[in-house]
């Protein structure tokens, strides 16, 4: 070969890898446009092409997605495939999808970044164009690594979910929804996740047929949570009663030692009462005999305390307690307006080791779903059976309410469509809650 045909073989080599390189589809981006969405970001979900996206607006529609055609149509015969959807600190949604290599050259300005952009509105665009550094410094999202990825802390959410800083999630569609993720601790919440709930004895797992839930708790640290929400006078009071419980009832022990030696397992099931109105039936496991008599005569007391505080506020009782036999009946001021009978007649026993309350006396005796162990924490809702259930409540609610409810369930099933069922697990481990959620559906 001359020198001559060898320059010309290597120049060709470099302009076809430079053609490849301008004219060739792109990499794969493990975060799709993860380098455009601002670290102030309050979720991030990246997607490998924006087919997807349409598709989960399609499949599961959720308030505040984009609407279908948000990006702009001129633009997509020139997408490369990957797509972002973010929120920003204002929880309005910014939308982004990459442009092959020769329409971002083509489009120049008008694109960002080598994206196509959408917005909620003028000021979500604004904030976006005025962003620094990107979702990739932020540590909680390197440490997840999950395609779709929320900042927890910056919605300042209440109560238990506050002991978590960021969850991480990853969704796929099929004949199921599956979702799958992980939820980190806050640094000071860490210990107390590892020792009472990682390190705790026992576990709790699905629920079985129908609906319902299981849990494994901590009560003394229930017990904490509730003195907290209390304003400080009333946490005094809360801080006395415990005190004369423990005089009266505990021999001295602190209340706190008396829930810890509860069982760590609470599950309750939804189910049709009589008439076709919606019933609960909730079990507390209180493994030792002494303590299920402690806590009988306990119960009472509890309840004859906290109607003479309200009646010293000039507050009627929120609900009396009433023996029949060897149940208790919960008889609450309103109940008589509800004109149900016994389709709503709350009552609770204690059975075969175990504390029990249903809202219909005739559910009392029914079993609540065995928990197998496997996770701390389970839920299954028989879709349908729960839209019947729900509908059924409609006409005992006043008319605010009752219009509330009903423009509700009217929502929830356009955006469920046929989903049959939902199931979700969780456990807790060293680096997070780790859970997963089912949504069954038919193939279309």
């Amino acid at each position: 070969m001359s020198r001559r045909a060898g320059t010309f073989a290597v120049l060709a080599l470099l302009a076809a890898g430079a053609a490849w390189a301008f004219l060739g589809p792109r990499p794969d981006e493990e975060f799709p446009l993860a380098g455009l969405v601002p670290p102030d970001a309050v979720l991030y979900a990246g997607f490998r092409d924006y087919r997807d996206l349409e598709a989960l607006a399609d499949r599961l529609p959720l308030p505040g997605m984009p609407p279908a055609g948000s990006l702009p149509e001129a633009a997509r015969p020139h997408l490369a495939g990957p797509a972002a959807l973010y929120l920003d600190r204002e929880l309005r949604w910014v939308l982004l999808a990459r442009l092959t290599r020769t329409a971002a050259a083509v489009r120049g300005a008008e694109s960002e970044d080598g994206a196509a952009l959408a917005a909620q509105s003028p000021e979500a665009l604004a904030l976006h164009r005025r962003r620094r550094g990107s979702i990739l410094d932020v540590p909680a999202f390197r440490e997840l690594r999950y395609p779709v990825f929320v900042d927890l802390e910056r919605l300042g959410l209440p109560g238990r979910l506050r002991d978590f800083s960021a969850l991480g999630l990853e969704l796929r569609i099929g004949p199921e929804v599956v979702l799958r993720g992980r939820a980190t601790y806050r640094a000071d919440a860490f210990r107390t996740y590892l020792e009472r709930y990682v390190q705790g004895p026992r576990a709790a797992g699905a629920p079985g047929e129908g609906t319902g839930a299981a849990v494994v708790e901590s009560w003394p640290r229930v017990w904490e949570d509730a003195l907290r929400a209390l304003a400080p006078p009333d946490r005094a009071l809360a801080e006395r009663e415990a005190v004369l419980l423990s005089r009266d009832f505990l021999e001295g022990e602190d209340v706190r030692e008396f829930l810890g030696r509860l069982g760590r397992d609470a599950r309750i099931r939804v189910a049709t009462g009589p008439d076709g109105f919606p019933a609960a039936v909730l079990r507390l496991e209180v493994p030792e005999a002494r303590d299920r008599e402690r806590l009988e005569r306990m119960l009472p007391r509890i309840a004859q305390d906290l109607a003479r505080v309200r009646r010293d506020r000039g507050l009627a009782p929120l609900f009396e307690l009433l023996p029949e036999g060897d149940l208790w009946r919960v008889r609450l001021p309103w109940e008589a307006e509800l004109r149900k009978g016994e389709a709503f007649a709350p009552a609770f026993a204690f059975r075969e080791g175990g504390w029990v309350f249903a809202t219909s006396v005739a559910l009392l005796e029914d079993p609540v779903p065995a928990v197998p162990p496997g996770s701390h924490a389970a839920a299954a809702v028989d879709v349908e059976a729960a839209f019947r259930a729900l509908e059924a409540l409609v006409p005992a609610l006043e008319a605010p309410a009752r219009d509330r409810l009903e423009k509700g369930l009217r929502a929830w099933r356009e955006r469920l469509g046929r989903v049959r069922r939902i199931e979700g697990t969780g456990r807790y481990t060293g680096s997070g809650l780790a859970f997963e959620l089912r949504l069954d559906r038919p193939p279309d």
